[in-house]
This record gives structure tokens, C-alpha cells and sequence, in this order.
């Protein structure tokens, strides 16, 4: 049994709780996901607005939304995903700071289903890996995110 749906977390995003509680929750999952974290960083709560990546992660394993190796995180939780998704994608590219992104995945989350009709989750994903910039681009829905948070029950 779902106890969290994509429809609770799409009404959530429309808290301005959520913009704080959305890195925590991510946090979260990582943890109960990922084995063999080397480097963990996803600022939540108070901390959620500081200036830079909204997680960064270096695992030795991955799991089905954990990548192995470096990771940055990026999210949102505005109703328009696509324009959040691709500004910060856009930002973090031209400026990485200490990131290689040739040795990176970069993910961007969002509680939203990702039902855009100009560009889909897929298509969005695949012309960001055509660039052959970033070790990897995945993005994470609401949809996704149901799906994660009922493999990690102790986390929902």
C-alpha cells in the first residue's frame, strides 16, 4: 500500500514548507538507499537556501536512483519544473566550481510528475547527455519519487 502518491507530493510542492523539506526528504533517501557513502552533503531545513549544490554525494554503489561515484543535486519544487530544471542545469554547467562534470552525474528533482508537453523526462534527459558534458543527467519526478519513498518505507 502507497502511503505517499505523486498527487500528496505535487500538492506538497505548493507549500513553502516543501522548498525546505524537499532537500531533507532527498537526504533522507539517499541514506536509506545508497551503501558505502565517501562524501555526503545535502543541506535541509534552515540551511536548504544556502548558496550551492543542493546535494552532493559520492557513493561506492549505487542503487536504482543512487548513482556509484560523484553526484550533484539539484531542486525544485516550483510548478515549472522544466524552466527550473533546465536554469539550473544551464547555471551549473557554465559554473561547477570544484565539480568535474566529465566524472559527474548531475540530478535535478522535482516532487512534480513530469508531464511537460514540450519536452518529456526522457527526451529532457537525453538532449543533456547529446552535450557529452556531464558523466551522466538523470532527473527524478514525482512519480519516481512515489516509487522511491515505497522502497524506503522507513523514510515515508
Amino acid at each position: 500500500m502507497k502511503w505517499i502518491t505523486a498527487d500528496d507530493l505535487a500538492r506538497w510542492a505548493k507549500t513553502l514548507s516543501a522548498q525546505s523539506d524537499l532537500p531533507a526528504l532527498i537526504k533522507d533517501l539517499v541514506r536509506a538507499s545508497a551503501t558505502d557513502i565517501r562524501a555526503f552533503r545535502f543541506p535541509a531545513g534552515d540551511s536548504a537556501q544556502i548558496p550551492g549544490w543542493d546535494g552532493r554525494l559520492n557513493s561506492l554503489s549505487s542503487s536504482l536512483y543512487v548513482p556509484e561515484g560523484d553526484s550533484v543535486w539539484e531542486m525544485g519544487t516550483s510548478a515549472d519544473y522544466l524552466g527550473k530544471a533546465n536554469g539550473d542545469y544551464t547555471k551549473r554547467t557554465a559554473n561547477p566550481g570544484a565539480v568535474d562534470p566529465a566524472v559527474t552525474t548531475f540530478i535535478f528533482v522535482t516532487p512534480h510528475r513530469w508531464v511537460h508537453t514540450i519536452m518529456s523526462i526522457d527526451a529532457w534527459r537525453k538532449e543533456r547527455l547529446a552535450e557529452d558534458l556531464w558523466k551522466d543527467v538523470r532527473a527524478i519526478d514525482g512519480a519516481m519519487l512515489e516509487d522511491w519513498i515505497e522502497q524506503c518505507p522507513a523514510v515515508g
